[in-house]
């Protein structure tokens, strides 16, 4: 990585990426299309915990972002021999942030829902919902070294499978006999911290849109969940080059 052109190595690790943006993007849509076709409350309480899913990414990704940037590094300056405890504090990491945005999330998605509703019915469904995706999250925070791609392989195939796929290849790569570290644990939150605040923002702008178009229509809220999911789909080149630029930055900025 160290010797190859900037360009070509972009365009050689990128598209991977950007599919697996894409199937993520692909599935929002598709599971929007489904709900539509049995219920409109569904199609409303989707667009409502849609802002709350963009959270979780942004924890289990911007998670992800530090353990890369923290790893390439090693690679680049050769301290190869520190990253199995770095990519075992990234599993202890992954189960405590599932651990947290699980507990946190059953307390408060009913308030969540009874502020961002007036319907009974997508209040109710919502909340079933939300319950699914939280205890079934397991493998979106559990696999933080996949990134982006960790997150869409959840969306598609299951979280927890997701989590048996990552766990293969850390064993696989890494070894995972390393020693669980708290100072690589806070270097991990600290080099994926600006990733997380900036997707988090992103969040509560799109909470606070829908609080505001609630008070119209809730059929605004639901017309707004649909446009930000397609809105994805332009956004996939950006994100896909985001999420190789980092670890090729961080290696080359250690690079011996």
């Amino acid at each position: 990585m160290g010797d190859s052109p900037i360009g070509k190595l972009l365009l050689k690790l990128s598209p991977p990426v950007m599919l697996a943006l894409l199937i993520q993007s692909i599935y929002n849509i598709v599971d929007s299309y489904f709900v539509s076709q049995y219920s409109l409350s569904g199609l409303t309480a989707l667009s409502i915990i849609f802002p709350i899913q963009l959270l979780m990414t942004a924890l289990g990704t911007g998670t992800g972002t530090g353990l890369n940037i923290l790893i390439y590094r090693m690679d680049g300056n050769g301290e190869t021999t520190r990253q199995r405890d770095v990519v075992k504090s990234g599993l202890y990491l992954g189960v405590l942030n599932f651990l947290i945005f699980t507990c946190i999330g059953m307390l408060l998605i009913g308030g969540y829902y009874n502020i961002s509703s007036n319907q009974p019915a997508v209040r109710a469904e919502g909340i079933q919902y939300a319950q699914i995706i939280f205890l079934g999250s397991f493998g979106l925070f559990g696999a933080p070294e996949l990134g982006v791609a960790g997150a869409a392989i959840a969306t598609i195939m299951g979280q927890w499978a997701a989590m048996l796929i990552m766990l293969k290849a850390v064993i696989r790569t890494y070894d995972v006999r390393g020693k669980f570290r708290f100072k690589d644990c806070i270097q991990i939150y600290q080099s994926g911290f600006p990733s997380i605040i900036m997707q988090s923002l992103y969040t509560l702008y799109i909470v606070g849109l829908n609080l505001i178009l609630k008070q119209f229509t809730e059929d605004a809220v639901t017309v707004l969940g649909i446009y930000y999911k397609l809105q994805t789909f332009f956004f996939i080149p950006l994100m896909g080059l985001q999420q190789v630029i980092v670890p090729v930055i961080s290696f080359n900025y250690d690079f011996r």
